[in-house]
């Protein structure tokens, strides 16, 4: 019988973490590619919109877990890095690909996962409050998605799609 003596909290905090970043490509994959550049409606946000807020934020969490500076990007960066992900294949690519990043930071960094840092919005956190937060902001973004699939007909689950 396990107990959570057994459990490697870092192992199990990048293994959320890429698994989180895995079901949000795969949803991805799934979306209708019309539908990833474009707002489902006047004042709502593309998915190629928020997979960049996504991908900004889990690169963001990495680089400070390293020690590297990653301030907010100011708008023309950040439409710059918006550009990058101008259609689905890219996002995914981006996407998967940051939810690694992120990952691996977390486990080649586990003393300062304790450490505080100041999140975007100006509260001082952990790392292991940030990191954690980032596979729920994809989980959060990823639930859009799947709103959006379920809209344009879909209805099957894609979280396990190989």
């Amino acid at each position: 019988m396990s107990t959570l003596g057994d459990l490697n909290p870092v192992a199990e905090l990048a293994g959320s973490i890429r698994e989180s970043g895995k079901f949000y490509a795969n949803d991805l994959r799934a979306l209708p590619a019309a539908a990833y550049g474009t707002p489902f409606a006047e004042k709502a946000r593309s998915p190629q919109s928020f997979t960049t807020e996504v991908v900004v934020i889990n690169r963001m969490v990495a680089a400070q877990l390293r020690g590297e500076e990653f301030p907010w990007p100011d708008p023309e960066d950040y439409a710059e890095i918006e550009g990058t992900m101008s259609s689905p294949d890219a996002g995914v690519a981006a996407l998967l690909s940051s939810s690694d990043e992120l990952a691996a930071a977390v486990e080649a960094n586990p003393a300062r996962l304790a450490d505080k840092t100041m999140a975007p919005w100006n509260v001082e956190v952990t790392f292991w409050y940030m990191a954690n937060l980032s596979a729920s902001h994809m989980m959060y973004h990823d639930g859009q998605l799947t709103y959006l699939q379920s809209i344009h007909g879909d209805d099957k689950m894609h979280w396990f799609d190989a």
